[in-house]
């Protein structure tokens, strides 16, 4: 039999089903049903067909076997529903209105999902309204039931909003937009069961059959995304992560779902990219767990929006090690938290707490910092130091992990106090700051002129282009000289400088200073230098008497000098031993000296008030004798020449 000897045939409508046309075929020519044409042509009734059999039906019936593969393919569907899953095979439901206006099965009712008709608007019929009989291809074909029941007879019902929408959305209707995707992907059927699943209290197994009630359950739940996919999707999601993070322990993705493996892998294509963004993004936001190990399948780029570091990444970002930052978070002294695992536990840092922590130790330099922002030598930055325009921040008031002790504001600042003044005489001496800092200027002159410059006092006269810091301004030197105030007091002598203008010894005079009788001036800084002011050197020598001095004016020895000076009750001070045993810089008090010399003991002074007498009682010869010299020698008994009177010589 060829359809050229069918006594009636037509041309299938564009949008008609493979079965379906067979089925109006059959009708048509008056033969009980489409069984018996496929029958012929050697193959059966089925819901999907493959290409040998499209072109099997063709040959047999005289049909064109492009136009049979076409409608097999299910076009007018998107994605021709290549998934056998959303396939109908034999329950295929219907528009009562499509079958009176045109009497044919469109290719859309043959997918599971769809249960309502785009064009009118309305229900699907998917049970006979006689009998609940579900409808299947009987005598009629899909037009009417084994009861007789004519389907076109039957009342429009409306459609639900998520059965119209599930509708459209498989037409393939250009109008149909979604937002979260630029073009909607073949496979946006799964995707839609699979937002179902997300919200259904028992989800549909995979590969389970979907009769009419699951289709409209199916519907319903995954139609609570379809307004705002990305925020819906986003909501879900932040809810599962909010519920991982409340267990506290080191499996979180585990903790979070099938659904998370599901996307992965399941929608890995380019079309689901922001869908799959918008877990992450919820992911690295407020997950409080390691998410090292998905970085590689999040992406990098996504990287800045970390809610939580790890140890090794905090250790990262704020130039630490991650054993530190370990035991500060346990510590109390960072704001984290840890995660116990199986065998190993976990470091989180909240990545607000660890910027927070980098912008405050950024404000930090360290000294050799200090030197490129100022352009100084270190013996300047030293002095900077020493007279305070520059501070060094103690470790308990530093930021946590600051890598330096100057606060790097501040010496920008000390930067910005110069400006150049009026240009000097063309031919006027320059002189540069770190010149004022150097030999020929004591540590006090130099002092007192770097705080006029920085105070604007003395103004620069120019700037050396190219040259970057304080190192490019020059002044006036005979305005430098100007400033400078030659007081006795401002005169300053290192202990090199002194071991040159006498014969003391460079120990000696460090002896005389670590115990006291010298005092001197430590320079702050790595490597301490001391300095002598003129004023306490001749405080020193007016208050001791050097005993190698005296020994080589008088031709003797230091030792030779101490006994008879000890036996007369002058103590020897200062001295320190030397390795082999000998004794140097040996002082000698010039009060005990005078005092010796007078015949008085060696630590006498003149009492500047009377001492208080005793109780009035039974005194004794000694007493007497006492208060009677005590008067006389605190009276004028002292003639100035080194002598005392006789009797009080007699009371001595």
């Amino acid at each position: 039999m060829t359809l050229g000897s069918l006594p009636f045939s037509s041309a299938p409508y564009a949008d008609e089903s493979f079965s379906g046309y067979f089925m109006r075929l059959a009708e048509e020519n008056f033969l009980d049903a489409s069984t018996r044409l496929f029958l012929q042509a050697g193959t059966r009734l089925k819901a999907r067909y493959s290409r040998s059999e499209t072109h099997l039906l063709a040959e047999a019936y005289g049909l064109d076997p492009a136009v049979l593969e076409a409608m097999a393919a299910f076009p007018r569907v998107r994605g021709g529903m290549r998934n056998t899953r959303f396939l109908r095979s034999a329950q295929v439901p219907v528009c009562p209105e499509c079958l009176r206006e045109h009497g044919y099965v469109r290719q859309l009712w043959h997918h599971v999902l769809v249960t309502a008709c785009p064009v009118h608007r309305t229900a699907l019929l998917g049970h006979c309204p006689d009998c609940e009989a579900p409808i299947t291809p009987g005598p009629g074909g899909y037009q009417s039931c084994r009861c007789g029941y004519v389907f076109a007879d039957s009342a429009p019902r409306p459609a639900e909003p998520s059965q119209l929408f599930v509708a459209d959305l498989l037409a393939g209707h250009p109008s149909v937009v979604w937002a979260g995707f630029a073009n909607l992907p073949d496979d946006i059927e799964s995707f839609w069961l699979y937002l179902a699943n997300l919200m259904m209290a028992e989800p549909h197994r995979k590969n389970a059959p979907i009769n009419w009630g699951k289709a409209l359950e199916i519907n319903q739940a995954a139609y609570w995304f379809a307004d705002d996919l990305p925020g819906r999707f986003r909501a879900f999601v932040l809810s599962r992560v909010q519920a991982a993070n409340a267990l506290q322990t080191s499996r979180f993705i585990a903790n979070l779902g099938r659904w998370y493996f599901e996307l992965n892998h399941a929608f890995a294509e380019d079309a689901y990219t922001a869908i799959r963004e918008v877990a992450y993004r919820v992911l690295l936001e407020h997950a409080q767990a390691p998410l090292n190990r998905k970085m590689k399948q999040i992406g990098a780029e996504l990287l800045d929006l970390k809610a939580n570091f790890t140890a090794a990444e905090t250790a990262r970002q704020l130039g630490s090690s991650a054993d530190r930052i370990v035991a500060l978070v346990k510590s109390g002294q960072l704001k984290g938290g840890m995660l116990q695992g199986g065998v190993s536990e976990y470091c989180l840092v909240a990545r607000a707490e660890v910027e927070a922590h980098k912008q405050a130790a950024a404000g930090f330099v360290s000294g050799k910092d200090v030197l490129k922002v100022l352009g100084v030598s270190r013996r300047t930055r030293d002095r900077l130091l020493e007279v305070g325009l520059i501070t060094a921040v103690s470790a308990n008031q530093r930021p946590l992990f600051a890598k330096g002790d100057f606060r790097l504001a501040e010496a920008e600042a000390l930067l910005a106090r110069l400006s150049l003044g009026p240009a000097g005489h063309s031919n006027a001496q320059l002189i540069m700051l770190d010149e004022i800092s150097g030999k020929r200027f004591s540590n006090a002159q130099a002092g007192e002129l770097l705080r006029k410059i920085f105070a604007g006092e003395l103004k620069p006269v120019a700037r050396l282009p190219a040259v970057h810091g304080v190192k490019a301004f020059c002044f006036d030197e005979q305005a430098v000289m100007a400033a400078v105030k030659a007081a006795p007091n401002s005169i300053e002598l290192s202990i090199t400088e002194l071991t040159q203008l006498t014969r003391w010894k460079h120990e000696s005079i460090k002896s005389w200073i670590d115990q006291g009788f010298l005092p001197a001036r430590r320079e702050p800084g790595g490597h301490q230098r001391v300095f002598i002011a003129l004023a306490d050197l001749i405080a020193f020598l007016s208050t001791y008497v050097v005993s190698s001095d005296a020994a080589d004016r008088l031709g003797s020895k230091t030792l030779w000098l101490m006994q008879p000076l000890q036996t007369a009750g002058v103590l020897a001070r200062g001295a320190h031993q030397t390795a082999s045993g000998n004794q140097r810089g040996v002082l000698f008090s010039v009060d005990a000296l005078i005092n010796v010399a007078s015949r008085r003991a060696s630590t006498w002074t003149r009492p500047t008030r009377m001492a208080p007498r005793r109780t009035p009682g039974v005194l004794d010869l000694k007493d007497l004798a006492d208060g009677y010299c005590g008067e006389e020698i605190i009276g004028d008994g002292d003639h100035g020449d080194g002598r005392a009177d006789d009797d009080q010589e007699a009371c001595a």
